[in-house]
């Protein structure tokens, strides 16, 4: 009788603790990355204007590519909780969109309870969170819930709490038999204090179904970047990766440099808002938006809904998870090139009517003027970084104290001798020494490469290699590359005007390259560029040609190098100058009357059919 007893009381405790379900396996996860298919998502859709509704949020993300939702969950209990769950299930059911719903209660309550010194009520804790996803089970719009959006990494002792309520929930939720994974964004930051707190942290996430991070520090630059993160929860455990937060776009982490990194790992994802909007996403953490801001920080709207930039939507819309040996990243001088509203933003103080000038000491006779362009030297630097990053500091306070800008030339073909990582280091450095400052209108990273060399294959490398280097770190102002390039000069009796009338193929084929330039690396310059630049000591009428074709490029145009033939030349190009909104920088004297005078043209275009 004992022994049948014993039998019946071990039956019971059996199908008592396969009642509900473990942690998922690996192969199970795996199963639900397959079924699941690719998300792509955005956190906390937030309205533009009061009076928005979710569901029109989620219309529009769904018409961009997002097929996926985070939210905070609101609501003070269990029954709120779930009525509003249940309206954003709704909705995104609606919108053919899934749900990953954030967990925020318990997280709220525990720093009430802690920072008031008193005991975690452990019980009203398991009792909401069964209630909750119990309240769920069987629901396929959640992807999977997020129990505890990113815990403490600063303080040991609340840490391990922290850790030890997320263990404690994972197990509530298995009790409650939700069909949903469970994760928690354990990994959203790569410091820890302390090597037990890296314990901690380790243990809570390999309870976890799915691996759930954050990483706003994609760029492959950043010393602590989402790389690292992937690699320590791969080591954890060979489970699906989720990056459910990701867009910040003043460290290089916009979109499309992000993407192309989570790509690389088969990583789901959820990008940080959708409309520009009250909670002041537009700029960075501990800033105020009430301050002009460029770019934007996180969002992929601005409030009317127009897109901010156009390759956050292409990257979006052609996420897929890299195959083996398949590379799916444009590279940054692709993807972090400025967008052209961007552009034209920092060009709205004016024209800029430039001097080039022989050197840093060379500022005389500059009335009329607004702006210098000077050579830098990269022997100089390279002979003595710290003496020379100082001077140029002084020569650009000198240029402050005249009332102009600068535009600094980095390198020409006299430097091309030079190892192409000196060069590169050379770039870096002294954009990153300067990145923010106002006294700097732009940078030129070349002026017109392969006018005195032939060596085409190295140029189109080391252009690559320097727009490289010079993206990676994230100035404030734009950069561009001159390239060498002019016009077939016309015959005299050849109708320019007429040659460029709707319809008349014209324009590009009559572009002149020589030495090292060619039509390819000309283009490729000019679509890597943030501004679109020529160089010129042509007559006017082959100045306006080249400026209709730079037109085509819907940027700035900055004329890097003008120098008139003629006198009669001056005043004609100021005029095509004027017209078409080019930036010019005279080698020919100006004279400060007409400097002075030159201004743009409005732009008006005739209703004419």
């Amino acid at each position: 009788m004992k022994k049948t007893l014993l039998i019946l009381l071990a039956l019971v405790l059996s199908l008592s603790a396969s009642a509900y379900r473990r942690q998922m396996t690996e192969k199970e996860a795996w199963q639900w990355h397959k079924r699941v298919g690719v998300i792509k998502g955005f956190n906390q859709p937030e309205p533009a204007y009061t009076g928005q509704t979710n569901l029109q949020i989620m219309k529009r993300a769904k018409q961009l590519g997002f097929n996926s939702v985070r939210f905070w969950i609101p609501g003070r209990n269990a029954e709120e909780a779930i009525a509003g769950l249940k309206a954003m299930i709704a909705d995104a059911r609606e919108c053919g969109m899934t749900v990953s719903p954030v967990v925020r209660n318990i997280h709220d309550w525990f720093y009430e309870h802690y920072n008031r010194g008193e005991e975690q009520p452990l019980e009203q804790y398991e009792k909401f969170i069964k209630r909750l996803v119990g309240a769920f089970r069987g629901e396929e719009r959640i992807v999977m819930w997020d129990v505890w959006n990113e815990p403490d990494v600063w303080d040991d002792d609340r840490t391990r709490l922290e850790m030890d309520i997320i263990i404690r929930i994972a197990d509530w939720c298995h009790e409650a038999d939700a069909t949903q994974p469970i994760t928690s964004s354990i990994f959203w930051d790569t410091t820890d204090k302390s090597p037990i707190e890296h314990e901690w942290r380790r243990k809570a996430e390999s309870k976890m179904d799915l691996h759930n991070f954050h990483s706003y520090e994609l760029a492959r630059s950043q010393p602590d970047n989402g790389e690292d993160i992937i690699r320590q929860l791969q080591e954890i455990g060979n489970r699906p990766l989720v990056c459910t937060e990701i867009l910040t776009r003043t460290n290089g982490s916009g979109m499309a440099r992000s993407l192309a990194v989570l790509a690389r790992y088969g990583a789901h994802f959820y990008s940080w808002g959708l409309y520009a909007n009250d909670s002041n996403w537009d700029i960075r953490w501990h800033t105020s938006a009430y301050d002009p801001y460029d770019p934007m920080f996180h969002n992929v709207l601005y409030a009317d809904g127009d897109v901010i930039d156009s390759r956050d939507i292409e990257a979006l819309q052609g996420y897929h998870f890299a195959a083996k040996g398949e590379t799916t990243d444009p590279g940054r001088p692709v993807t972090d090139r400025w967008p052209g509203n961007r552009a034209w933003q920092w060009m709205v103080s004016g024209p800029i009517k430039g001097k080039n000038t022989d050197g840093m000491d060379d500022f005389s006779h500059l009335e009329g003027y607004n702006a210098v362009r000077v050579k830098l030297s990269f022997e100089a630097w390279q002979s003595d970084r710290d003496s020379y990053l100082a001077t140029v500091d002084a020569m650009l306070s000198q240029a402050a104290e005249k009332g102009m800008t600068v535009v600094p030339t980095l390198l020409t073909d006299e430097d091309i001798s030079a190892d192409s990582k000196q060069l590169t280091d050379y770039v870096a450095d002294v954009i990153h020494q300067f990145y923010a400052d106002g006294r700097i209108k732009a940078w030129e990273l070349y002026h017109l490469p392969g006018r005195d060399t032939d060596d085409t294959k190295l140029l189109t490398t080391l252009i690559d290699d320097i727009f490289t280097a010079a993206r990676s770190e994230y100035p404030n102002q734009p950069m561009f590359v001159t390239p060498a390039v002019d016009v077939s000069p016309f015959a005299p009796d050849f109708d320019y005007r007429n040659a460029l009338t709707h319809g008349n193929h014209d324009g590009w084929n009559r572009l002149r390259f020589s030495g090292g330039s060619t039509s390819e690396l000309v283009y490729k310059i000019w679509s890597l560029s943030d501004i679109t630049a020529f160089a010129t000591s042509q007559p006017a009428a082959e100045v306006g040609w080249i400026a209709s074709v730079a037109f085509r490029f819907g940027r700035p145009i900055f004329c890097t190098e003008w120098e008139a033939p003629t006198d009669e030349d001056i005043d004609a190009t100021l005029e095509r100058f004027a017209l078409s909104h080019v930036f010019w920088f005279a080698t020919t004297d100006i004279e400060s009357q007409k400097a002075s005078k030159f201004h743009f043209e409005q732009i008006v275009t005739q209703r004419k059919r």
